[in-house]
């Protein structure tokens, strides 16, 4: 399994905070991003456009870095701040 955490905004358009999800050899981030999708049309865009960012166990990650059973997956909204 994956676990997967959305913050923010996400959290809020999902109706939760956390899940999991099954871990299929060769899954990328972008394949979650793409099954997230599915709820939330405009993840993907977003995603690809730098809005929403990925990090796997704590660490910056793009989307095409292969995840590995029982990774953590946090998608975030972009902070802008200064």
């Amino acid at each position: 399994m994956i676990k997967v955490k959305l913050v923010g905004g996400l959290a809020e358009k999902f109706g939760k905070k956390e899940f999991e999800l099954e871990h299929r050899r060769g899954m990328r981030v972008r394949d979650v991003v793409s099954i997230l999708s599915r709820k939330y049309p405009p993840l993907a865009e977003k995603f690809e456009r730098g809005e929403i960012i990925a990090s796997v166990n704590y660490k910056y990650a793009r989307g095409d870095l292969e995840l590995k059973e029982g990774d953590l997956l946090i998608l975030m909204p972009e902070i802008f701040g200064g």
